[in-house]
């Protein structure tokens, strides 16, 4: 069971993928708030600060890429989990260079994500390296 004080907003457009993703980090054990887009990210930041964000890189008022240091600036601390069913290595390489410490292709396995979850959490990594 994951640690509950640890907060994890979840970024996406498609309503399912936020729905699935907030059942999965809850009964993981964590908190979690939902955001439909980039406008919407910034709010929920204002109200409280994540220690993660599942980041995903289509949105409907943004790139996922131009919300990244937004995101870093309002929370430096934050961890960013870039997702995306669109991904390239050279996506991939700015979403790193940008301040992402992971990324990942849809679909993912729920289980998967978990662990990788519990891994970055766990460490507190906080510097962009990768965990695998």
């Amino acid at each position: 069971m994951a640690d509950p004080s640890f907060l994890i907003l979840v970024v996406d457009d498609e309503e399912l993928i936020r729905w699935s993703l907030q059942q999965v980090l809850a009964s993981d054990g964590y908190r979690v708030v939902v955001a439909a887009d980039g406008g919407e990210a910034l709010a929920r930041l204002a109200e409280a600060e994540p220690d993660l964000c599942l980041l995903d890189l289509k949105l409907p008022d943004c790139d996922g890429l131009q919300l990244l240091p937004q995101l870093h600036a309002r929370v430096p601390h934050l961890l960013v989990v870039v997702m995306t069913a669109y991904g390239s290595s050279e996506i991939e390489g700015e979403a790193r260079r940008l301040g992402a410490v992971d990324f990942l292709r849809k679909p993912f396995d729920p289980g998967a994500l978990s662990l990788r979850l519990r891994t970055l959490l766990g460490q507190g990594v906080r510097d962009g390296c990768r965990v695998e």
